[in-house]
C-alpha cells in the first residue's frame, strides 16, 4: 500500500515505513493522514535510503537493514522477500525486523532475548517505557 501526501509532494510504501529504521508508528489516530507516521520522519528516511544501495539489486533506496548492527545487507521490501532475509513482524508489540539470510537464525535468539527482558520488567514493576508504574498509597 503506497502512502502519498500532494502537500508535502512526498510518497511511501507502507511497510517499507514499518521496517525502515528511521521510522516509528505512532500511536495516536490524530496522524493518521499518513499511516500514522510523521511525515517529517519518512521524509528523513527517504533520503537517507537515497544514499545506500539494496544488496540485491544495487538500486537506491533501500532504507531496511538487517538487524545485526555489524551486518551492512540494506535492502527494498521486495529484494529482501526475494533474497531470502527474514521478517519479523509482531503488531502488537510494535516490532518490526529484518534478518539477512546469513542472519537468519538469529531471530529466535533476539526473540527469546526479548521475553526475558518482558519478564525481567513485570518482576521489577516496570512498565515498557521505562518508568515505574504509579505507587498506590495507604492500601488504595
Amino acid at each position: 500500500m503506497l502512502h502519498a501526501s500532494s502537500a508535502k509532494k512526498v510518497a511511501a510504501h507502507y511497510k517499507c515505513m514499518l521496517f525502515a529504521s528511521g521510522t516509528v508508528q505512532l500511536t495516536t489516530t490524530s496522524r493518521a493522514e499518513f499511516g500514522n507516521f510523521e511525515i517529517k520522519t519518512v521524509i528523513q528516511e527517504i533520503k537517507r535510503g537515497k544514499r545506500m544501495k539494496c544488496t540485491l539489486c544495487s538500486q537506491p533506496g533501500a532504507a531496511i537493514g538487517c538487524e545485526i548492527k555489524a551486518c551492512v545487507k540494506t535492502y527494498h521490501y521486495h529484494c529482501g522477500l526475494q533474497d531470502k532475509a527474514k521478517y519479523i513482524e509482531n503488531m502488537a508489540r510494535g516490532i518490526y525486523k529484518l534478518y539477512c539470510k546469513n542472519h537468519s537464525g538469529n531471530e529466535e535468539r533476539d526473540e527469546e532475548d526479548e521475553e526475558r527482558e518482558s519478564r525481567s520488567r513485570e518482576r521489577a514493576g516496570i512498565d515498557r517505557d521505562g518508568t515505574n508504574p504509579p505507587q498506590q498509597l495507604n492500601g488504595n
